[in-house]
């Protein structure tokens, strides 16, 4: 296994964002980065080959000590077509803490209806819907540094509202003619 003597090493985010970029001196690359403050993933280590060396990609797990979390979505019941549905997700890590910040996206399918930046641990948002329907919705915590990802399904019919009459009279005598209200 020969050291590589020669060539080019670049780091970059999963974005393309770089990071550090230095030529090989004597099979010795040596680097420190600082990553972006709200950056949670990986590393890309590219070589650029010299005459000798291929090039390549690798990808550097970096070992962040995320603490895991648990994601609970509530929805109202009943829930009314044409009426704001509040949705809400409460982000707490495996004790019941709370998680102080972070986004939460919310869907339908594959439709992103919300996304959400929160503070102390619950991201709301509402939709209106149209339709009598039966939905699907989801709750993603993407993760940062300090947390995983975490995500929560429900599911919730639409109804109609209800409707209510109220009817008055005034005094009524047999044959009169009289108003009837109704609201």
């Amino acid at each position: 296994n020969n050291n590589i003597t020669d060539g080019k090493i670049t780091i970059t985010t999963l974005d393309g964002t770089q990071l550090d970029s230095t030529r090989i001196r004597n099979g010795t690359y040596n680097a420190t980065v600082t990553l972006p403050e709200d950056y949670a993933d990986n590393l890309i280590v590219n070589y650029t080959g010299s005459y000798y060396y291929n090039d390549f990609t690798q990808e550097l797990e970096i070992p962040y000590n995320r603490v895991n979390t648990i994601t609970t979505l509530t929805l109202p019941e009943p829930a009314i077509i044409k009426a704001p549905l509040e949705i809400q997700a409460t982000i707490t890590d495996t004790d019941g803490n709370k998680v102080n910040t972070g986004k939460v996206i919310f869907t339908i399918g594959d439709e992103i209806i919300a996304e959400v930046d929160f503070t102390e641990g619950t991201a709301t948002t509402t939709k209106t819907f149209t339709e009598i329907e039966t939905v699907t919705i989801k709750a993603t915590y993407q993760k940062n540094r300090d947390y995983t990802t975490s995500s929560s399904e429900a599911t919730i019919t639409l109804q109609k509202p209800e409707s209510h009459t109220n009817t008055t009279t005034e005094n009524v005598t047999l044959g009169d003619t009289t108003t009837l209200t109704a609201q």
